[in-house]
């Protein structure tokens, strides 16, 4: 937005602080930050404000959204170490945060994951999926990826014994994970990473910009979090579909 041409005198420099808050109910945080590079006294306004301004924006932001204990604790510190604008700093780092593509072994290890297989696996995998049994397409696996004695394994997340994990024990057959740089010797995009599970296809690793979640899948499977019936639903048609590519 344009300066008052006056050399030191910025538009904004005329507005009572009950106008910039007011006008901060109205845009996206993304907005506002950049809204505050137009002027110094906005700016400055926004820093002394920064807790009646910054929370509910912070609490807005995050409705419907997922952040992870990595998240958090990034959050935490950023705004410990911020002399100033401490929860701005927060929302700054959280926007951009979610657009990342690499995801860490405790990251992935403190989510929970709706698992579930696509329909171009087949019939015998479809039999051992509720989702694909449940004609409303709410009932699905739960899992975790996990670390025992130094073995990363996928297991149930409630520790049950579902169709697919009696299939698994049946056959003496450990599901283990492991996080690749690289997909046939291709690199992942934008500095993200493969999921490799055994020794079946890789699958890419990718960010939900709806949510700030994550999809990990391939031509067979789906790994989803946030966990939740709605984000199944919401994500089906696209998954479903994206199937070329791994083929």
């Amino acid at each position: 937005m344009a300066c008052i041409d006056a050399p030191e005198a910025c538009l904004y420099d005329f507005l009572p602080s009950a106008v910039i808050v007011h006008l901060t109910m109205w845009l996206d945080p993304m907005s506002i930050l950049n809204f505050a590079t137009t002027c110094h006294f906005l700016k400055q306004t926004l820093l002394d404000l920064d807790a009646f301004i910054w929370s509910p924006i912070l609490e807005r932001m995050l409705k419907g959204k997922q952040v992870s204990d990595y998240q958090v604790a990034v959050a935490n510190r950023i705004k410990a170490d911020s002399e100033r604008g401490g929860i701005r700093n927060q929302i700054k780092f959280l926007v951009q945060d979610s657009t990342r593509q690499s995801i860490m072994p405790d990251e992935i290890e403190s989510l929970t994951w709706a698992f579930r297989f696509k329909e171009c696996a087949g019939e015998f995998w479809s039999q051992l999926d509720p989702y694909w049994s449940d004609p409303d397409r709410k009932a699905f696996l739960r899992r975790k990826f996990t670390t025992v004695d130094g073995v990363n394994r996928v297991v149930s997340a409630d520790g049950s014994l579902d169709q697919l994990e009696l299939w698994a024990h049946q056959i003496n057959l450990q599901i283990k994970w492991r996080i690749n740089k690289t997909r046939h010797g291709t690199k992942a995009p934008n500095g993200g990473h493969y999921l490799q599970i055994n020794k079946w296809p890789s699958m890419v690793i990718e960010r939900d910009p709806v949510t700030w979640g994550w999809k990990i899948h391939n031509q067979w499977v789906a790994y989803i979090s946030p966990c939740t019936t709605e984000n199944l639903t919401r994500l089906h048609d696209e998954l479903e579909n994206d199937v070329a590519r791994f083929c």
